[in-house]
């Protein structure tokens, strides 16, 4: 990760070549830790699908939320869903955030959608449904186009 002691910018004791050198080699070391993560990542969604033998313990997890753990549809994923929600019903905060995330109920999604929602329900008011900007945007313009008063010539008639 960059920081102040490995960064080494562009001046002038450096010429055009040892800055492209540079450059080149941050882009390497870039694209390196983009596969690396993309790889990682990939390895999780594996996991994630694996249905592992549920244990005793967890089984009886599963039951108390009303699941059935011999369903066959268990995978990590779905298990680690069980043991959030657990941790949820126990007060922690995190968890309780974590599946609201998940659910798409993040408080500060839930505000943004209504605030675009409140404002395309004002831009439809601003445009009225009953049509008079348009028909008043329409009388202007032919004002305009008949050669009545414009903005500049009523400020040469006063």
């Amino acid at each position: 990760m960059a920081n102040e002691q490995n960064l080494k910018p562009f001046t002038s004791d450096q010429n055009r070549e040892e800055a492209a050198k540079n450059g080149k080699k941050g882009g390497i070391a870039s694209g390196i830790a983009k596969r690396k993560k993309n790889a990682s990542r990939a390895y999780l969604k594996e996991i994630l699908a694996m249905r592992p033998v549920i244990s005793t313990a967890m089984a009886k997890r599963i039951m108390e939320i009303g699941g059935d753990p011999d369903d066959g549809s268990y995978t990590m994923e779905k298990l680690t869903m069980v043991a959030m929600i657990q941790k949820a019903q126990k007060g922690d905060v995190g968890a309780v955030k974590y599946y609201h995330e998940m659910l798409g109920e993040d408080p500060k999604m839930v505000l943004e959608k209504e605030k675009l929602k409140a404002q395309k329900a004002a831009i439809a008011a601003i445009r009225g449904s009953d049509g008079f900007m348009d028909a008043m945007m329409g009388t202007a313009r032919e004002v305009f186009d008949d050669g009545g008063d414009t903005p500049d010539t009523i400020e040469d008639s006063e």
